[in-house]
């Protein structure tokens, strides 16, 4: 379990489907993508790093205010990344490291890393990882001018504990929940909040072993987390009062979610990956409609052997506009390669949409739109991120050289 929440760490590349203009079926009333329009492209990206550059989250407030966070590996260190988007270029906006000194020349397995970001404005976004080797969660702010470490529930177990965070979400200036893990010899579901003042410790949904990877809100009484235990997936959900599990699908031991993104009380997504027989793995995608989570078919690229196909974030732009990305391995060397996946939701279907992956290999783990907090807009650009890299991934253990960031839109 652990290794499979590390992986989705490993990088990031931002992918932007840039302008897609929408328009009004005659016949149905839908909002639809113009097919001439969806198409991905690659934007270029800096990569400051030396041995290294890793993204693992988008947060896309405006389409010229976006956010990429991650981490980076220079000559002594590996450190926190963030990369910023202001409707013409990326660039490096420096971040703080809590632990300067942390540096093992792995900058896909340890480091500082900044996992997730979230806006609540221009003057105000958070941003959440974990300190080398997973020592503590990490919590940043930016405002406006500078990020900033800022104080947050640390290693409550004792020196030998692990704590990291994985996802988080900016409701209001006084309203942030932010998700992941902590834990020695086991693992538990972990949740903070802030409330405008300080960051606190919330139990979550009765004290679940495993792991919390993405949070999304609609409001303050209507916030959902995502993740994965021992025995499958987790959902669980705050209605204002307190935490609970919620109810969902469970197709096998195996199965994994790793984003969550709701658009109203009764229109949710959550995607993730559910296990076959061996190494075999499927696109997992689930809808809740305002009573229950319900599995929704989604294609692969690969169903031969051992194939996998991993789904890593989604962002839900209206009932009939949704994304899903994340990575697959293709047929065409030996060492099976990892290839971007994108997917479209199209209000009654999902669908792969055809995505670059320049190098040898590469993986798409967050995707963001500003248009999923004003749908009614008539122009959206929908940002992705993730990694890719000039050489092969070493199929022993998952390694990747000189990964770089890339941006697609």
């Amino acid at each position: 379990m652990q290794i499979l929440r590390f992986a989705r760490a490993w990088g990031l590349i931002a992918v932007v489907a840039a302008g897609v203009l929408l328009a009004a079926s005659p016949t149905a009333g839908k909002v639809v993508a113009e097919p001439a329009s969806a198409e991905w492209v690659i934007s270029q990206t800096p990569n400051p790093g030396y041995y290294g550059n890793i993204l693992h989250g988008l947060s896309a407030r405006t389409a010229t205010d976006v956010w990429a966070v991650g981490v980076q590996a220079t000559e002594t260190s590996n450190d926190t990344l963030a990369l910023h988007w202001n409707g013409t270029s990326w660039a490096v906006v420096p971040t703080p490291n809590p632990w300067p000194e942390c540096q093992d020349g792995d900058i896909l397995w340890n480091g500082n890393s900044l996992n997730a970001v979230s806006a609540v404005s221009a003057n105000d976004v958070w941003a959440v990882g974990s300190e080398c080797y997973s020592a503590n969660a990490i919590v940043e702010h930016w405002n406006g001018s500078s990020w900033s470490l800022v104080s947050s529930p640390r290693r409550p177990d004792g020196f030998d504990s692990m704590a990291a965070l994985y996802g988080v979400e900016a409701i209001s200036a006084s309203n942030v929940w932010a998700v992941g893990y902590r834990g020695s010899s086991g693992l538990e579901t972990l949740v903070e909040h802030y409330n405008g003042s300080s960051w606190s410790e919330v139990a979550s949904g009765g004290g679940v072993s495993g792991y919390l990877s993405s949070v999304s809100a609609t409001g303050p009484n209507d916030v959902w987390a995502v993740g994965s235990t021992d025995d499958g997936n987790v959902v669980e959900h705050y209605d204002g009062n307190g935490w609970s599990v919620v109810a969902s699908p469970q197709p096998g031991a195996g199965s994994t979610l790793e984003s969550v993104d709701a658009r109203s009380p009764t229109d949710a997504w959550a995607v993730g990956t559910k296990r076959g027989f061996g190494a075999q793995a499927s696109t997992f995608t689930l809808h809740w409609d305002g009573t229950a989570w319900t599995e929704v078919a989604s294609p692969n690229p690969r169903n031969t052997g051992d194939a996998r196909n991993v789904l890593s974030s989604v962002v839900a732009i209206s009932k009939n506009d949704a994304w899903a990305v994340g990575t697959y391995e293709n047929d065409e060397t030996s060492f099976h390669q990892d290839r971007t996946l994108t997917m479209h939701w199209n209000g009654s279907e999902w669908s792969i949409v055809a995505s670059p992956t320049p190098g040898e290999t590469g993986q798409l783990t967050a995707v963001a739109s500003a248009s999923s907090l004003a749908p009614s807009t008539t122009s959206r650009q929908v940002f992705s991120a993730g990694f890719f890299s000039d050489y092969e991934k070493n199929i022993y253990d998952g390694h990747y050289t000189l990964p770089q960031t890339l941006v697609l839109r």
